[in-house]
């Protein structure tokens, strides 16, 4: 399913990508994806120089050094594409 990801801050979309939900045990590069994040690809990058979360993704610092590549980013830092209305509508109920 298509997302966008963000970090630091909501307000700045910083890559699109792919994210992967099964039902299985999410591995990357043959570690396990932690119970907080997803397992994304990284498909186009919009700020190259953005900062990636620092959970053991396989040294990659910003998006476009992770452009093509797996890794683990944040639940609640990935907007997914199909449901952004949803969440939107969510996020502006708890304020």
């Amino acid at each position: 399913m298509r997302c966008k990801l963000w970090h630091n801050s909501w307000t700045q979309v910083i890559p699109i990508g792919k994210v992967y939900i099964t039902h299985e045990k999410e591995m990357i590069h043959h570690k396990p994806v932690p119970k907080i994040c997803y397992k994304v690809s990284i498909q186009e990058s919009l700020v190259d120089a953005a900062c990636t979360p620092n959970i053991g993704n396989s040294g990659f610092k910003n998006v476009k050094d992770a452009l093509g590549f797996f890794m683990a980013w944040p639940k609640d830092q990935v907007i997914l594409i199909d449901q952004e209305k949803v969440h939107i509508c969510i996020w502006f109920i708890h304020l």
